[in-house]
């Protein structure tokens, strides 16, 4: 909804949901300062199977994309987000701590400056790829200009 704003007293409340397996969330390409701050200190439960990140105005992703947190992840999706360079350093896990993803997509992504054997380092559970628009992503193995799939 537009002009909705996570309030500091809300933020804690999603790691409630104990439950919830699927969470999408919409940034509505806001890039408030208070906005992006609000964002990064969202904790998700871990119980999240899938997750959606859309329309983010921020450089990096938010810290809480991260293997030790979402230990259950097994989809990621993150699209239509014109600003984003860089994938935090948290979100590359540690030796012993990779993710479990089977399934990520990247769409609409132009500015994310990442390298494609990072992210197979990452997620060494990978079973499918989709890549869209994703013009900065290096050495990934497709076009990353249009659609494309790797399996």
């Amino acid at each position: 909804m537009e002009g909705s704003m996570i309030e500091e007293d809300e933020l804690p409340v999603l790691a409630q949901f104990q439950y919830l397996r699927m969470l999408i969330v919409n940034a509505g390409d806001r890039d408030d300062e208070i906005f992006l701050e609000r964002l990064e200190k969202l904790l998700p439960p871990k119980s999240l199977e899938e997750l959606y990140l859309r329309h983010f105005c921020g450089r990096t992703t938010p810290a809480w994309i991260a293997p030790e947190l979402l230990d259950g992840l097994q989809y990621l999706c993150i699209e239509d987000s014109l600003v984003l360079q860089r994938l935090s350093d948290r979100f590359r896990g540690s030796e012993g701590n990779k993710w479990k993803i089977e399934g990520l997509c990247l769409k609409y992504l132009p500015n994310l400056e990442e390298t494609w054997e990072e992210i197979k380092s990452a997620m060494p559970g990978l079973k499918y790829v989709e890549v869209s628009h994703c013009n900065s992503l290096k050495s990934f193995s497709c076009s990353v200009k249009n659609i494309d799939f790797w399996r």
